[in-house]
C-alpha cells in the first residue's frame, strides 16, 4: 500500500467523508441549485456535465449536505417505468412487492402525501440518466404531476451527459423539456483548479502536496487528465502507486507520462519478453467497458473508486467471440483498446517506426477482429450490397488470421499498433472490383467508428490523377454512424489510361463530423495504389515488408480459391445484385489506412459551419426525393408557412418561383412565373390567384377565378390550372382539436401580402417587353427577398406548429404526372404509411399502415418511428419505436424498404 510509503494517513482519493467534498465555485453553485430546487419544489432539475466530470460527486454531495430531504439514488438508469417504481418502493421500504404498477404508484403517492404533512421532500437522484428510456421519462413525469399540490409530488433530479438535452428536445419529451426550471451544468477544471484539488485531496489525507509532487509534475498531470476530476484522481491514485511499487521517494513528468500511457491515455510498451508468444488455442476476447474508471492493470493494490460505484453493473458489454489461435514470432507485447476519448482530437504525432523484430503480438489483431463482429452483428440494419461488404471485409480479416499470408499479417499487426497509437477517430479499409476489360471499376470503402460516440456526418473523397470518379469522387455521405459500428460507401471509377493502364494511385479525404458537431479533416497518409489488372498473391514479393515510408498502401488481391471472389466481385459491382462481367481475380481490398490530420480544411470547416450540440436543420419548407417513383411521388414539397406562393417550375433547369413547383407538363409556359398564392392564417384556406389573362388562369370547381381576390378553400376542392391538369385539395384534421375561427381576424395580413404579390407580378410583366438590365434584375430581386420575408415573418406571428385542427393540406394532382410531385402545407404532422387513408402514401415492402409522423417542431422538421425498431433509418441510425430525430438537409431517409432524401429549398 502507498500510503504508508509515502506516510498518508488514508488514501487521498478515497474518501467519502461529507467534509473532505472538495469545493469550488462552479461546484458549489450546483449543489446549491439543486438543494434550492429540491426545497422548493421545483419537479424535475438537469444537471449535465461530461464523464467523469464530476455529476456522481455533486449527488452525493447533496445528500451527504441535507438532513431534511430523504433521497433515493438511482445508480441503473436503464429500466422501465414499473421497475423504476419497484424501486423506489423498496428504497423508501414501503410494501409493495406483492402489488401491480397501477398499486405501487398509488402508495408511492400516499408516501409522499405523508412526507409533505411532516414537512420532508422525497427526492429521486437518478445518475447517468442519458440512459433512461424516454416511454420511462415520459411515465415519470405523467407520475410527478399527478398530485395537485407541489410539496406533495416527487422531485427527480435528472444527472447525465451532455446529450440528455438532445433527448429532451424530443417532441414526446417536450413537456419535460419546458417544465424544467432548474438547469446546472459541470465544467472541467482549469489547470490552476486541478492543482488545488490535489492539493486538497492530499491534505484531507495527512501530507501536503508540495512534498511529493513538483509543479511540473502537477501540470503534466492537468496535461493528460484535461480538467477532468475522475482521471485526475485515477492518474494520481496509479503515479503514487508506481512510485511506492519501485520505491521512489520522487515522481517525475516522465513516470507521470508512463502512468498516463497505461491507465487510459493508450497502449504501453511492456519489457520484450522471450518467453511470450501468441496463444495456440482460440482466445475469448470481451469488449472494454465504457467507463473510463474500468481499466485493469492487473494490480490489487489500484483499488480507486472516487465517483464510481464499483456496484453498478456494468453496460453494453459485447458477449465474447471466438479468434482463430494465430502462431507468430516472439515479439514485445502492446494492447489495442477501444477508443473512447474525444474523437474529433486532431491525431498524435506519429512515432518512430517500430522494428521489425519488435512487432507487436496478437491483442490488436484480436481487438480489432471483435470491432468488426461487432459491426457484422448489426448487419440487419444494412440493405443486402451493406451486408455483402461487411461480409466480404469480414471474411477477408479472419482467413488473415487463419495465416493465408504472413507478410501481409506481420503488416497489418504492425499497422493496427501505431493506429492505436495514434487514436486514429475513423479508420478505413477499402475494396476494388474491376470490370472487363479492366479499365473501370468499383471502389469500396468502409468506414468503421472505433469509438463509443455516435458520430453526426462522415464525408469521404478520391482524388486521383489516373482514374475518373463518378461525382467528382464524392462519396454519398454518412450520417449517425454508431458507435463501435461500420458502414461501406461506395464510388464508380474509369481508368483514364484505357484498358492497356498497368497502375494507378489515389489519396482519400476525410471529413468527421463529432458527437458535438465539430468538423476535423483528414487526409490519407501515403498515396494508396492500385495495380491494374489486380495481380494474385503468388505472383508478389513476399518476402521483408520495406519500410512502411517507402512504399505508398496498396490493394492485395483475393488469393486463389478464396471464397467471395467472383461473387464478392458482383456485388460491388453491380447493386441490383444481376450478373455482372466480373474479370477472374478483379477484387482487391487494403489494410487498415493511416490518416493524417489536414489542419488546413480543418481550418475552413469550422469557418463554413456552426458547431451546434443540437440536430436538425431550421426550415419552413422542406423537400422529400423518393428515390423509386413507384413507391411515392418524386418530389414531395413541404411548406410550413402560412403563405404558399404557387409559381411555374422549369423542370428542364430544375428552377422556378414559389412554395409549389407548377407544370411538369409540355405547354408548362401557360403558367405564370408567380402564379398565384394559398393563404393558412387561422386554419382557413384561402386561394388568391395573381394572374387571369387568355390561358393563364386559375379555376376552381370547374369556376374561372378573378385576379386578386381570394376564395375560400375546403377539402374536395379541385383547382384547375390553366387548363393544363387539376389539383385535388385533401385535409387533415385533428379531431381533438377546435375547428372554431380564431380569435382575430386574418383579413388584413392576407390582403397585404396578397397586393405585394400582384405588384411584384405587374412588375415581371412589366420587365418582360424591355431589356433585361442588371438594373432590373436586382430590383426584382430585392422585392422577391422581401416577400420571403414577409412569408418567414407572418410564419412566426401565426404559431406555425402550435395547437390547432388543421394537421396537413395535401394538393395532389390527378394527371400522370401526380407520381412526379405532390404539395403540402404542415402546420402540425403528416402520417406516413402503406394504409390508403395515410397523409403520404407509401407503397413499398416493409411498410406498416402507420409506419412513421413527420412532424414541425420547434422551426425544424422531425420523424417518428410509429413500427418496429429499425422500421425507420435515418442515416446509419436505426429509430427505435415511437423514438423522434430532428432531420438535416441531406438525410437520407429510409421507410421500410423506400427510399428518401431530404433536402431544404
Amino acid at each position: 500500500m502507498y500510503t504508508s510509503h509515502f506516510g498518508f494517513d488514508s488514501k487521498p482519493f478515497k474518501s467519502k467523508d461529507p467534509k473532505d467534498f472538495y469545493r469550488n465555485t462552479n461546484l458549489d453553485a450546483a449543489c446549491a441549485d439543486i438543494l434550492d430546487g429540491i426545497r422548493e419544489r421545483r419537479g424535475f432539475i438537469l444537471l449535465t456535465g461530461e464523464a467523469g466530470i464530476g455529476k456522481t460527486f455533486v449527488l452525493r454531495r447533496c445528500m451527504a449536505e441535507a438532513d431534511d430531504i430523504r433521497f433515493v439514488l438511482l445508480n441503473n438508469a436503464n429500466l422501465d417505468f414499473p421497475d423504476l417504481l419497484n424501486y423506489l418502493c423498496n428504497a423508501l421500504e414501503l410494501p409493495a412487492a406483492h402489488l401491480n404498477t397501477e398499486q405501487q404508484g398509488q402508495r408511492l403517492l400516499d408516501a409522499l402525501v405523508m412526507c409533505a404533512r411532516r414537512n420532508q421532500t422525497i427526492a429521486l437522484l437518478i445518475d447517468d440518466a442519458h440512459h433512461l428510456r424516454a416511454s420511462a421519462l415520459c411515465r415519470l413525469w405523467e407520475f410527478v404531476e399527478v398530485p395537485s399540490l407541489p410539496t406533495q409530488r416527487l422531485q427527480v433530479v435528472l444527472a447525465g451527459l451532455p446529450e440528455i438535452e438532445g433527448k429532451l428536445r424530443q417532441p414526446d419529451l417536450q413537456l419535460i423539456q419546458d417544465g424544467i426550471e432548474v438547469r446546472c451544468r459541470l465544467e472541467r477544471l482549469s489547470n490552476l483548479e486541478t492543482g488545488l484539488f490535489i492539493a486538497h485531496q492530499f491534505k484531507v489525507a495527512g501530507l501536503e502536496v508540495g512534498d511529493l509532487l513538483s509543479p511540473p509534475v502537477i501540470d503534466r498531470i492537468a496535461m493528460h487528465s484535461q480538467g477532468e476530476l475522475r482521471a485526475i484522481a485515477m492518474l494520481c491514485d496509479a503515479i503514487l502507486l508506481f512510485a511506492s511499487l519501485e520505491s521512489n521517494q520522487r515522481i517525475t513528468p516522465e513516470l507521470v507520462d508512463d502512468v498516463a500511457r497505461d491507465c487510459f491515455l493508450g497502449a504501453r510498451s511492456q519489457r520484450p519478453v522471450a518467453e511470450t508468444q501468441a496463444p495456440r488455442h482460440p482466445v475469448s476476447v470481451t469488449a472494454a467497458p465504457m467507463s473510463g474508471a474500468d481499466f485493469e492493470l492487473d494490480l490489487p493494490d489500484l483499488d480507486f473508486t472516487f465517483d464510481f460505484d464499483p456496484a453498478q453493473a456494468a453496460v453494453g458489454e459485447s458477449p465474447a467471440i471466438e479468434i482463430p489461435a494465430i502462431e507468430l514470432e516472439p515479439a514485445t507485447a502492446m494492447i489495442l483498446e477501444p477508443l473512447v476519448r474525444q474523437a474529433s482530437a486532431p491525431l498524435a504525432a506519429i512515432p518512430e517506426l517500430i522494428p521489425e523484430a519488435a512487432l507487436p503480438a496478437s491483442p490488436p489483431l484480436r481487438a480489432f477482429a471483435q470491432l468488426l463482429e461487432e459491426a457484422v452483428a448489426k448487419q440487419d440494419r444494412h440493405d443486402v450490397r451493406d451486408r455483402a461488404a461487411l461480409r466480404f471485409f469480414h471474411y477477408g480479416y479472419l482467413r488473415l488470421l487463419r495465416g493465408a499470408s504472413r507478410a501481409r499479417l506481420t503488416e497489418c499487426e504492425w499497422r493496427l499498433a501505431r493506429l492505436a497509437q495514434t487514436q486514429q477517430p475513423v479508420l478505413i479499409m477499402l475494396a476494388a472490383a474491376l470490370r472487363a476489360p479492366g479499365s473501370s471499376g468499383v471502389l469500396c470503402a468502409l468506414l468503421i467508428n472505433p469509438t463509443w460516440w455516435q458520430y453526426r456526418e462522415i464525408r469521404l473523397q478520391a482524388r486521383s490523377p489516373d482514374l475518373s470518379f463518378a461525382n467528382d469522387g464524392r462519396a454519398v455521405s454518412l450520417r449517425l454512424l454508431g458507435g463501435r459500428d461500420a458502414h461501406p460507401v461506395y464510388l464508380e471509377f474509369h481508368h483514364m489510361g484505357g484498358a492497356g493502364a498497368t497502375q494507378a494511385g489515389l489519396r482519400l479525404e476525410i471529413d468527421l463530423r463529432d458527437h458535438r458537431g465539430e468538423w476535423q479533416a483528414y487526409v490519407s497518409r501515403r498515396e494508396i495504389r492500385l495495380d491494374l489488372p489486380l495481380r494474385r498473391e503468388s505472383g508478389r514479393d513476399m518476402g521483408r515488408m520495406p519500410a512502411a515510408e517507402a512504399h505508398p498502401d496498396s490493394f492485395w488481391p483475393e488469393p486463389e480459391g478464396a471464397e467471395n471472389d467472383a461473387a464478392a466481385g458482383a456485388w460491388l459491382l453491380n447493386e441490383s445484385g444481376a450478373a455482372a462481367p466480373v474479370i477472374t481475380g478483379s477484387l482487391a481490398s487494403t489494410l487498415p489506412l493511416e490518416l493524417e490530420a489536414d489542419a488546413e480544411r480543418t481550418q475552413r470547416l469550422h469557418a463554413a459551419t456552426v458547431q451546434t450540440l443540437v440536430r436538425g436543420t431550421p426550415l419552413t419548407r422542406a423537400l422529400l426525393l423518393s428515390a423509386d417513383p413507384a413507391q411515392a411521388p418524386a418530389r414531395i414539397e413541404l411548406v410550413s408557412r402560412p403563405f404558399m406562393v404557387l409559381g411555374r417550375y422549369n423542370t428542364a433547369t430544375g428552377m422556378g418561383f414559389g412554395d409549389f413547383a407548377l407544370g411538369f407538363v409540355p405547354k408548362y409556359n401557360r403558367i405564370s412565373r408567380l402564379h398565384g398564392v394559398i393563404c393558412a392564417l387561422g386554419d382557413q384556406l384561402a386561394l388568391m390567384p395573381a394572374s387571369n389573362q387568355g390561358y393563364t388562369y386559375t379555376g376552381r370547381n370547374g369556376v374561372r377565378l378573378e385576379r386578386g381576390r381570394w376564395e375560400f378553400l375546403d377539402a374536395g376542392d379541385v383547382l384547375e390550372i390553366c387548363g393544363l391538369y387539376r389539383l385535388r385539395l385533401t385535409l387533415g384534421w385533428d379531431h381533438r382539436g377546435e375547428r372554431d375561427p380564431p380569435g382575430w381576424d386574418p383579413a388584413e395580413s392576407r390582403d397585404k401580402f396578397g397586393h405585394y404579390l400582384l405588384d411584384l407580378v405587374d412588375e415581371l410583366q412589366q420587365r418582360d417587353p424591355r431589356a433585361n438590365t442588371d438594373e432590373t434584375q436586382a430590383q426584382i430581386r430585392s422585392r422577391y427577398l422581401n416577400l420571403l420575408r414577409m412569408q418567414e415573418r407572418v410564419a412566426t406571428m401565426n404559431g406555425v406548429g402550435s395547437p390547432g385542427a388543421l394537421l396537413y393540406a395535401r394538393f395532389e394532382r390527378e394527371d400522370e404526372a401526380g407520381q412526379q410531385v405532390v404539395h403540402y402545407y404542415l402546420p402540425k404532422w403528416l402520417s406516413l404509411g402503406s394504409d390508403p387513408q395515410s397523409g403520404l402514401r407509401i407503397n413499398a415492402a416493409g411498410v406498416a399502415p402507420q409506419q412513421a409522423e413527420l412532424l414541425l417542431r420547434d422551426g425544424m422538421y422531425w420523424i417518428q418511428n410509429l413500427a418496429g425498431p429499425g422500421s425507420v433509418r435515418v442515416g446509419c441510425h436505426g429509430l427505435e419505436t415511437h423514438e423522434a430525430i430532428a432531420l438535416e438537409a441531406g438525410d437520407v431517409l429510409g421507410i421500410g424498404s423506400a427510399r428518401f432524401t431530404f433536402e431544404a429549398y
